[in-house]
């Protein structure tokens, strides 16, 4: 798992429950996923870009 997914599991840690905040872990991978598509959008790339973007920010192999 890299950096960025281990930082936002910490943040969906419930230590009252001792257990991961699965909803509000998901909430977050999307917010952050939108964010690169619409910044990618915003200047003029396509789906693909905003693909590797993800997968690069995620710390995720290539599935090929």
């Amino acid at each position: 798992m890299n950096e960025k997914i281990t930082a936002l599991t910490r943040k969906c840690w419930d230590s009252q429950t001792d257990r991961l905040d699965a909803e509000k872990l998901v909430e977050l991978i999307l917010e952050d996923v939108m964010s690169i598509c619409e910044d990618l959008g915003d200047k003029g790339m396509d789906g693909h870009y905003c693909v590797d973007a993800i997968r690069n920010k995620f710390g995720l192999k290539d599935r090929a």
